[in-house]
């Protein structure tokens, strides 16, 4: 190989580490950043679920009388209508 060519793949290869530092470097503070978002997404989800368990009761009581509404109509031993004889 000439000398030009030693020198053309040194240069690829420093350049290829100053970009394996950059690259670490952003990969890091990445992961700083999600660890200081993590306690604000337990909080956000915390909430959401809560919303979530309020909306689940609110929607079981509307299922229960709706069901128990539709056991009234259908129960004809209340209805003095139906009388057995």
């Amino acid at each position: 190989m000439t000398q030009f060519q030693v020198r053309k793949l040194q240069d690829r290869v420093q350049k290829s580490k100053e970009q394996v530092l950059k690259s670490r470097e952003q990969y890091e503070t990445a992961l700083v950043d999600l660890k200081n978002y993590n306690p604000k997404y337990m909080e956000d989800m915390t909430e959401v679920f809560e919303k979530c368990q309020v909306m689940e009761k609110d929607r079981l009581i509307c299922f229960k009388t709706v069901v128990f509404e539709i056991q009234k109509c259908l129960n004809i031993s209340d209805n003095p209508m139906y009388v057995i004889l």
